[in-house]
């Protein structure tokens, strides 16, 4: 709108005072127009990333044997083939690294109680998202959105997806997140990539937690496979 007032043409014939009023008036108008109405709009947040494509089955990655159980014996998480396993720590429940001298990629699997919802379902999932996107404003995480909390439905697990910017070693780093509750505990899955190879990863982080088995108690685990485990940092 604050176009057309300086556009409209002035057809009110050859008097002066006529034509000084009427620009006159172009001008109030127009600074009432763009103090009311026509603001330049508000910087948004940048999300960085794009919607992520749902990678279907043959798109996965190949798995590792699950070692574990972990987390007191209730889950076993498999790596993707080849992957490094870092040694044992209370930061984490497992984290895997592409390779023994390369940071990044990384899996990093954190675990806590959580009582909102006992398992995440595809009827409770979005009152999951609503819990999962409170806690990180109370985190004061949010400023570091890079793409906000969304359900994520797949065929073996229900969850919540978002994605942290972050640096590390002077690169930009994208945490890229699923979470999930089973039995009252929520996992949290994070691959933890640069920009440029987020979306390379992603299935490789989808795969990691459909491969999830969680253990029963006093169920016996599956053999375990430790040819990767570091024996030092």
């Amino acid at each position: 709108m604050c176009r057309l007032i300086s556009a409209l043409p002035v057809r009110f014939g050859l008097w002066g005072d006529v034509r000084l009023a009427c620009s006159l008036l172009q001008v109030a108008l127009a600074v009432v127009l763009m103090a009311g109405g026509c603001k330049e709009p508000a910087e948004q947040v940048a999300t960085g990333e794009k919607k992520l494509p749902q990678p279907q089955k043959e798109q996965l990655p190949e798995l590792d044997e699950p070692l574990g159980p972990y987390d007191d014996g209730r889950v076993q998480i498999a790596s993707p083939k080849g992957w490094y396993r870092d040694p044992r720590s209370s930061d984490y429940v497992v984290r895997y690294r592409i390779d023994r001298k390369q940071r990044l990629p990384a899996i990093v699997v954190t675990a806590e109680d959580f009582e909102a919802v006992p398992d995440t379902t595809r009827s409770n999932v979005q009152e999951f998202c609503k819990h999962v996107a409170a806690a990180l404003e109370k985190a004061d995480k949010k400023k570091f959105l890079d793409s906000g909390v969304e359900p994520l439905l797949r065929e073996r697990f229900v969850g919540a997806t978002y994605a942290l910017r972050s640096t590390y070693d002077g690169q930009e780093v994208v945490r890229r997140v699923i979470e999930l509750v089973h039995k009252g505990r929520k996992y949290a899955v994070e691959l933890q990539s640069t920009r440029e190879t987020a979306r390379k990863y992603w299935p490789y982080l989808v795969a990691v937690v459909e491969g999830m088995q969680f253990v029963t108690p006093g169920q016996e685990p599956a053999e375990q496979t430790s040819s990767q485990e570091a024996t030092s940092p």
